[in-house]
């Protein structure tokens, strides 16, 4: 699993692994990406924020965000970082870097 190295990463990623360190729970995707997008304060269209959010999940840092807790009627969305998220959100938090120069 993983990103193709040929293809650049989304400049929304830091943002994005920011957000997460501090978590983010949803009801439905669509609210999460607005919320995603409202907390990482950075405009870009909402198929921006989904493509990062696949982009983040494919190289390792977030979970899948749709999840069924055990015993729950329906599925809600959530931002949770992996081991390799953790140090990756510190390593752009540390730098200050939650935007891209």
């Amino acid at each position: 699993m993983g990103r193709d190295p040929t293809t650049p990463r989304s400049e929304l990623i830091p943002g994005l692994l920011a957000v997460a360190f501090d978590q983010l729970v949803a009801p439905d995707a669509e609210t999460g990406i607005a919320e995603l997008a409202a907390r990482a304060g950075r405009p870009a269209p909402a198929v921006a924020w989904h493509a990062a959010v696949v982009q983040a999940v494919a190289d390792g840092l977030i979970h899948d965000p749709v999840r069924l807790p055990p015993g729950a009627l329906q599925c809600h969305w959530r931002l949770e970082l992996t081991p390799a998220g953790f140090a990756e959100a510190r390593r752009v938090r540390e730098a200050g870097n939650t935007r891209p120069v």
